[in-house]
């Protein structure tokens, strides 16, 4: 099942920083899994284990290292500056009012040092599913109110959008922002979620898609012409891959198995990185490359401990 990517909070607490050199122990699978399957990628991925610590590799699944420790929380959703040198995550770590799950964002330099807490507790959406803008400048999260930006070092924090966004996306020029909402659903009895885009100032807000069926934006493609979503998600039924122009127009179904897959990126040369359960499969997906018609798959062995979602940077 599709977890972290979707609009639901979950939570625990507590995190310690360490750069440490990738090792299995105690007989379990080690969590810079197996040997890269050709061809090689280049580029860096960041993700967490099922033990909710971060973990950093090449995309060749070498130069594995562990980012954080988690101790008895969850450290999840990473996102990557521009320059790969930091990453901004979520955490349940963060302080809270009694009875309320904290959820905050903090942000860490790649190599496990200076960490530090960019939101601080609000309400019991604080901060939820950051998104670093590929122009370095901003990070989106859901918060209270919708859609938060704030700058890196925690300055300029203002609110865009309607309350009900969550799940930002950024074009690849940082222009725009993709968002699921049931903003315009609590009317109809329906807690159902949509895809809409709008200006990086929260300005020429549209609706993408009108579906009984959730969706969710997944990933642009890198000149920004197309988007990839999941559609069917949530609710325990399947969620498969569709792919439309940046206007909402020309939808297509890229996969239709049993089960769930959620596309977490474009890559540069095409081709998409998705994770897939197969029905009733709970913890890490299985992870592929394929083509942008949804062709072709590729398996990546070496996230076979990544949860979703993991977040790719293209060589710098």
């Amino acid at each position: 099942m599709v977890r972290t990517k979707l609009p639901v909070a979950s939570l625990i607490a507590a995190l310690v920083l360490v750069g440490s050199a990738c090792e299995g122990t105690g007989g379990d699978a080690s969590p810079c899994g197996g040997e890269a399957a050709a061809p090689q990628l280049t580029g860096r991925f960041v993700y967490n284990t099922p033990d909710g610590d971060l973990w950093v590799m090449d995309a060749d699944g070498s130069d594995c290292r562990q980012l954080t420790r988690s101790g008895d929380g969850l450290d999840y959703n990473p996102t990557w500056s521009a320059d790969g040198r930091q990453i901004g995550f979520r955490t349940t770590r963060g302080e809270s009012p009694p009875g309320v799950d904290p959820s905050d964002i903090f942000v860490v330099n790649a190599d496990g040092s200076g960490e530090r807490e960019l939101t601080t507790f609000e309400n019991s959406q604080s901060g939820l599913f950051p998104a670093w803008s590929p122009d370095g400048e901003l990070i989106a999260f859901s918060g209270s109110g919708g859609i938060n930006l704030i700058r890196p070092d925690g300055t300029l924090r203002r609110r865009i959008g309607l309350e009900g966004d969550e799940c930002s996306v950024w074009s690849p020029d940082s222009v725009k922002l993709l968002v699921c909402s049931n903003a315009l659903n609590r009317g109809e009895g329906a807690d159902n979620w949509d895809i809409f885009v709008m200006d990086a100032d929260g300005s020429d807000r549209r609706r993408l898609t009108s579906h009984p069926q959730n969706d969710y934006p997944g990933a642009w493609s890198p000149d920004g012409r197309r988007i990839v979503f999941g559609r069917g998600c949530g609710g325990g039924g399947d969620c498969d891959l569709y792919v439309m122009n940046a206007d909402g127009s020309g939808v297509r179904q890229l996969t239709d198995d049993p089960g769930a897959e959620s596309a977490n990126a474009w890559l540069p040369d095409g081709r998409l990185l998705v994770g897939i359960w197969a029905p009733g499969q709970e913890g890490p997906p299985a992870w592929v490359l394929m083509d942008s018609d949804g062709g072709r798959r590729r398996e990546l062995p070496q996230l076979a401990q990544a949860m979703d979602p993991v977040d790719y940077l293209p060589q710098p």
